[in-house]
């Protein structure tokens, strides 16, 4: 706290304003300054440049001209709203600000450096008070994790996190009226950073509503949903600008998250049409690994809407087997120019970042492979043999999961014995606690989908339940996917399709190596649960619930298991 906060406190007056804690402008000049954020009105109104307040951040001589700002398109090609070209911030803000942009964002986008965290969500959180709310918001719920839960300074982050809150959402509500080009953007930014509040506060089933609105929102302004054209009284917003570009592969990527979690045959909006760019997957080389990530997400939502097609009533067998061949090709495509391109993308990654660039290329030739089987079997709806002529595919997943598990071995042993997302009893305490471990957490893409992918997709014994030893060993969250509530969902899945089958062939051998994958007994179909849909409940998450269909009961989608997260049990 600092003197004049404790002044304040003790006599309930204001204390006099110091020329030291003023902008480097006002003390060079010697003259008060009123502290606002990002730049003084004394230098504003004056015309001069503001040097900004050292680590809070702010300054510049832009702030002054908003009108004609070179900030990204979409957002400040027109004047703000009046009275948000400039906001005073108090220094419990300003600390909040410089917490989420010296921590918050080091850590939370992964391996995937977006523009749009780095660089456009600054810019555009100090024009617009919604979205400034909601990054102090973030900050808020991200700080309490590196603070003693119970203290009094966790609960007063909780309180400064509600506040905040509320008042981003309250300044949100005249961009909502407005529906033009530049209000869509904010709406669009603030959605992002709302679900990324619901990730870090384990508020799962609110971070899908939020989700799915930015997606409808988005699907309007494009006249797409469903491949169909959409009646709306929004504005276009996507088109060729980086800012714009950002919003959409945001958004991308979040959805990716939870296509696994979500049955294939559900209406979903179109965020990129496949293969409406014929240069899309024609990249000849990458220069940093935020391009491989990015095209690598587009083939993801490629691969999606092939199983979607494979899922539609009724189907054109040819227009299916076209769609998959162009897949498959654009996947070989995509294969061969990251190959080309690892020389240059061994300078991409700081050596600062311990083997960071080996868990970076495991983890994406993971993805990779989990596509190219994705992409094989997602036309066969309902004939869950075909996976197992994809063992050697799903060996070398493992082997690449294997790897990145060894690399991060010493990350893993040091990150505390609890979830990060979900509410837990510790013995002796009888009530729940929200557990608050944000050291390890990221809201992006991580290891998780591929381990899920293996363990309830290959029968083969041994591989799948090498991934769930996988799981059960980390305790961080990539986003929607906790690991301890990812390894229950594994588990489960696994127990229900094996039953006693292998009763008489003896158990698992824990003790063999992680790298060893012998062969194993084949599951009947009958006995593969096909289309498995999760659902989560409460906020934060109270219960889990599995769908599934199996064969021989028609298409009758059945519950086929519950989970109940604070009593830790399956009913």
């Amino acid at each position: 706290m600092t003197n004049a906060e404790i002044a304040l406190r003790r006599n309930g007056s204001k204390p006099k304003a110091k020329v030291k804690t003023g902008c480097r402008t006002c003390k060079t000049r010697k003259v008060k300054c009123d502290e606002s954020f990002p730049v003084c009105q004394k230098c504003l109104s004056t015309g001069r440049i503001c040097d900004g307040y050292g680590v809070w951040g702010g300054g510049g001589n832009h702030y002054g001209h908003r009108q004609v700002s070179k900030s990204p398109q979409g957002v400040c090609t027109a004047p703000p709203p009046a009275g948000m070209t400039t906001f005073v911030a108090s220094m419990d803000e300003k600390a909040l600000f410089d917490w989420f942009r010296r921590r918050t964002l080091v850590k939370l986008p992964g391996s995937y450096f977006s523009d749009l965290w780095t660089q456009f969500i600054l810019q555009v959180s100090h024009n617009e008070q919604a979205v400034w709310h909601a990054i102090l918001a973030v900050s808020c719920t991200h700080r309490v994790g590196f603070v003693d839960i119970s203290s009094r300074p966790a609960g007063k982050l909780e309180h400064y996190t509600m506040q905040h809150l509320s008042k981003a959402v309250q300044h949100l509500h005249p961009h909502f009226r407005a529906r033009d080009k530049t209000s869509l953007a904010v709406v669009l930014i603030a959605c992002i950073v709302l679900i990324t509040l619901d990730l870090l506060r384990g508020h799962f089933a609110s971070a899908q509503v939020h989700l799915r609105n930015g997606l409808n929102i988005m699907a309007e302004t494009q006249g797409s949903f469903h491949s169909k054209a959409c009646n709306s009284n929004y504005a276009p917003i996507l088109s060729n600008g980086s800012l714009d570009s950002s919003i959409v592969e945001a958004f991308l990527r979040l959805n990716i998250q939870v296509e696994l979690l979500q049955r294939p045959d559900r209406p979903r909006p179109c965020l990129l049409a496949p293969h409406s760019h014929p240069a899309l997957h024609s990249t000849p080389r990458f220069s940093s690994y935020i391009a491989v990530w990015r095209s690598l997400g587009r083939l993801i939502n490629d691969v999606f809407h092939l199983s979607a097609h494979a899922h539609q009533q009724p189907t054109n067998k040819d227009d299916l087997d076209l769609h998959q061949t162009h897949l498959k090709q654009a996947l070989k495509d995509w294969l061969r120019a990251y190959n080309g391109s690892l020389p240059a993308l061994e300078l991409f990654i700081p050596h600062s970042i311990t083997n960071g660039k080996t868990r970076v290329h495991h983890l994406v030739m993971s993805y990779h492979i989990m596509l190219t089987v994705m992409t094989e079997t997602s036309i066969y709806r309902s004939n869950e043999m075909i996976f197992d002529s994809h063992i050697h595919h799903f060996t070398e997943l493992i082997n690449h999961l294997s790897t990145t598990y060894e690399l991060c071995l010493e990350y893993l042993k040091a990150t505390p014995n609890f979830s990060t997302a979900v509410q837990h009893r510790i013995e002796g305490n009888p009530a729940p606690i929200q557990s608050c471990d944000m050291a390890h957490t990221i809201i992006d893409l991580g290891w998780f989908i591929p381990l899920f992918y293996v363990a309830v997709k290959c029968r083969n014994r041994d591989i799948r339940h090498q991934a769930v030893r996988f799981l059960e060993s980390t305790t961080h969250r990539e986003g929607f996917w906790d690991g301890k509530i990812t390894a229950c969902i594994a588990k489960r899945v696994v127990e229900i399709e094996e039953g006693d089958f292998y009763n008489d062939f003896g158990g698992i051998d824990h003790s063999s190596s992680m790298n060893s994958v012998g062969p194993g007994l084949t599951l009947p179909e009958s006995s593969r649960i096909r289309d498995l849909e999760v659902r989560m409940a409460g906020n934060p998450l109270e219960k889990v619930f599995l769908y599934g269909l199996f064969e021989g009961i028609s298409d009758i989608r059945v519950c086929i298991g519950e989970y109940r997260v604070l009593e830790q049990r399956w009913v």
